[in-house]
């Protein structure tokens, strides 16, 4: 379990992984729609092929739904950018909300199942919105916080991040 969530951090763990032997291991990743989805999952794709990678959603608002993770992954995998239309990006954000979070423990299960038939060994990174619920499917036990307050983690950095980057222009936010 490593919460490698962006570039230079996944970077990290695939020297890590190699330095150890690990090559193409299955992946399980959750990610943050807040981040560069296509800059991360193209690091991901450069560990191992599309086929060995499993995403997942967190159960927290900032969570990247798995349709559009996938979607970029495959648009990488073609060639392309994985820069995917503003249209395409809120149909797949819309389709995710109506249909609820994905589970977690499914994915991780699938996952699991193909390293198995594989001899690959599994990793998994990303958010730590995903963590919690990956150690639970393992059997791990240990205290929770509250689904009140796992919603609210986190919630506020859109602000922030706009605070920052209007102050690093010139420009101030405060009121």
């Amino acid at each position: 379990l490593d919460i490698a969530h962006n570039p230079p951090a996944l970077a990290a763990l695939a020297a890590k992984l190699r330095a150890e032997g690990v090559r193409e291991p299955v992946i399980v990743a959750g990610l943050s729609r807040d981040k560069d989805l296509a800059s991360v999952i193209s690091t991901l794709l450069q560990i191992t092929p599309l086929s060995r990678l499993y995403f997942v959603e967190a159960r927290h608002p900032r969570a990247a739904p798995t349709a559009l993770l996938s979607a970029i992954a495959e648009d990488i995998s073609r060639g392309g950018d994985g820069i995917l239309e503003p249209a395409v990006v809120n149909a797949l954000v819309e389709q995710a909300a109506a249909e609820g979070r994905g589970d977690v423990a499914a994915g991780l299960g699938l996952a699991l199942e193909a390293a198995a038939a594989q001899g690959a060994p599994v990793v998994v990174c990303g958010t730590v919105f995903i963590m919690s619920d990956v150690r639970r499917a393992l059997g791990v036990r240990e205290p929770r916080d509250s689904d009140v307050l796992t919603g609210s983690l986190g919630s506020h950095m859109k602000d922030m991040q706009e605070y920052f980057r209007d102050a690093s222009a010139g420009g101030s936010s405060a009121a």
